[in-house]
């Protein structure tokens, strides 16, 4: 079963608490929206589809979502089977009694017309559960390409495994194993070739991911063999494995799910082959194909590497594939420690998450533009229901999952927010206090703590370049950052407080195709213009050097509250930023264009 393969563990979604501020803000609106769903609702798409082709009758009384949601669409089930995983990671972290009985409700749902879907080829198991007939995989089977139903199995596969996992509901396993047996039963009539052409003809979402999660859970070898069946090495991964870079023009988040299953196959396996293959992706990514914000793509597929600057048009960052980004670097941060995973994991989850919520209706963003004059790209959750609505949905309900790491007897704050630890094994609990990422300062204190001593390791950003105080009960300390982490290791006791002030600077990134195009920084918040409209997101000045220079010279923080930054140019023009991840429905340019004489 799984092998012990990760150094460095992350603590259950019950353990940490999201405790106020605006991250707390956000979590709440997206619960909103959860809980506005009714089970019917969810379930409609489903019992649509057994009426329609199952000769089922189903009572469809309520009101079915639109979007790619809608019944009788070609993506039916996937939206719903995020709802599935949202919901259920939002019980794990409140254990909501009325929202355990809605998914409890969806479950029993699901299971009717699983029953009622059975097809009537000879030998085919009670399984398929779906959004769409099953005819469409003959279709895929015969070489043309059908809209991606591998890809909205895996949603409704995942949503039902996540409800056994975090709520416990035994039902959930079972109809998602009949649903497995369905997908052994419909892929092993294929030969290997065949099933590779399968691969190649339509995307395929995390099927691989899915099946090596059940084995985990389930210990079964037959869910790790479909998910090698799943397996496209020669395509992808054996490339990236060797460390060639393929990635351009290719779809970025069908790639970015089989990476994520690369991830779970290695957790599965302990095979090397996998982990290598998910690092090579990272870097490959982060280096020279990640905007300022930390998305990457544009119109949906990877750019050239290093041609940022000129890849800022289109529809660029789409959320989704932070989502997948996110699950890669906390899975690589957990098998290294190495510093680069975290520091990503911030820059993206300050920016492209928390930047990616309608704070009016938990809407979410399909896309987010880079380029200048822009609206971000809200989708509506109920009308809209693309993609991103649902990894959305999931994104808002784990955002405590990476502030807190342990291993042995170390700590690891990898992230500020205002949060609350329960560290049950260790007999230890923290409350952490901040106004990041407004203000650079976050206080640790101590609630509760056992006999033994605890190393608590604060991370070190890696734009913090300087002036860094640690106190601990309002002693300063001696500082060694080796590794990017100041480690401070003693007995605790309840009151002790340990209080980090980092240095956070205005700064100025320019793309590393074209100096001329830069974005604007404080600390790991980026800054987009507002109230510019005129200026079209370019900037005049003399030669670059000397403009660069003046603009870092003139950018002031205009206000310390609600952090913006005001800069006046050589030419007189005053230009307001804001943190993007506030941006709403205001035009805005993150990326701007110094035009020199």
């Amino acid at each position: 079963m799984a092998s012990e393969n990760k150094s460095i563990q992350s603590f259950g979604l019950a353990d940490v608490a999201i405790t106020s501020g605006y991250i707390a803000e956000l979590r709440e609106i997206n619960t909103k929206v959860i809980n506005s769903m009714t089970a019917d609702t969810v379930l409609y798409a489903f019992r649509y589809n057994a009426n329609t082709n199952y000769n089922a009758s189903f009572d469809l009384t309520d009101t079915p979502f639109g979007g790619w949601a809608s019944p009788g669409h070609v993506y039916a089930g996937h939206f719903e089977g995020h709802y599935m995983s949202a919901a259920s990671m939002l019980y794990a972290g409140n254990h909501d009694l009325q929202l355990k009985e809605k998914i409890i409700a969806i479950v029993d749902g699901l299971e009717e017309v699983q029953k009622a879907m059975r097809t009537k080829e000879e030998g085919s198991p009670v399984g398929y559960l779906s959004g769409f007939p099953e005819t469409r995989f003959d279709v895929l089977e015969s070489g043309t390409p059908t809209k991606v139903p591998w890809y909205m199995i895996h949603k409704i596969m995942q949503g039902l495994l996540d409800i056994y996992k975090y709520v416990g509901y035994q039902k959930a396993l079972d109809v998602v194993e009949n649903l497995a047996n369905w997908v052994n039963w419909r892929t092993e009539r294929l030969t290997a070739e065949h099933m590779q052409r399968v691969l190649k003809t339509d995307e395929y979402g995390g099927m691989q991911d899915v099946l090596a999660n059940m084995y985990q859970v389930t210990g079964k070898a037959l869910y790790l063999e479909l998910s090698e069946r799943f397996t496209q090495k020669e395509l992808l991964l054996t490339p990236l494995y060797e460390g060639k870079d393929n990635l351009t023009k290719l779809h970025g988040n069908t790639y970015l799910a089989k990476i994520v299953s690369c991830i779970t196959a290695y957790e599965a396996t302990n095979n090397e082959y996998y982990r290598t293959v998910a690092e090579n992706f990272w870097d490959k990514v982060i280096d020279g194909r990640t905007y300022i914000t930390g998305g990457n793509s544009r119109d949906e597929k990877f750019t050239e590497p290093h041609k940022i600057a000129d890849s800022l048009t289109g529809k660029t960052c789409e959320t989704c594939n932070i989502y997948n980004m996110l699950k890669i670097s906390r899975a690589l941060f957990s098998y290294t420690g190495e510093v680069k995973y975290a520091d990503y994991y911030e820059w993206a989850l300050f920016n492209q998450i928390f930047g990616s919520i309608n704070k009016e209706n938990g809407d979410k963003t399909y896309y987010q533009y880079m380029a200048p004059k822009v609206k971000k790209d809200f989708r509506s959750n109920r009308t809209g229901n693309y993609c991103c609505n649902g990894t959305g949905l999931e994104s808002f309900t784990k955002l405590q999952d990476s502030i807190y790491f342990h291993t042995g007897n170390e700590l690891y704050v990898n992230l500020f927010i205002n949060s609350k630890l329960n560290w049950e094994d260790r007999a230890f609990a923290l409350e952490q206090v901040t106004d990041f990422p407004v203000k650079n300062t976050s206080t640790l204190k101590i609630l509760r703590a056992g006999k033994e001593p605890i190393a608590i390791k604060l991370r070190v950003p890696h734009w913090c370049h300087q002036n860094i105080t640690v106190k601990v009960n309002g002693e300063a300390l001696t500082l060694s950052a080796a590794d990017r982490y100041i480690t401070v290791e003693r007995e605790w006791k309840a009151g002790d407080t340990v209080a980090i002030t980092m240095d956070m600077q205005l700064e100025v990134f320019p793309t590393t195709d074209n100096k001329n195009v830069f974005a604007i920084t404080y600390g790991p918040t980026v800054m987009a213009a507002v109230d510019c409209d005129e200026l079209n997101g370019h900037i005049k000045g003399s030669d670059t050097d000397a403009a660069i220079k003046f603009i870092k010279d003139n950018l002031k923080i205009d206000s310390t509250e609600c952090l913006s930054v005001l800069l006046t140019t050589e030419y007189g023009t005053k230009i307001k930023f804001l943190p993007y991840y506030k941006i709403q429905n205001e035009v805005h340019s993150v990326y701007w264009t110094l035009v020199c004489k």
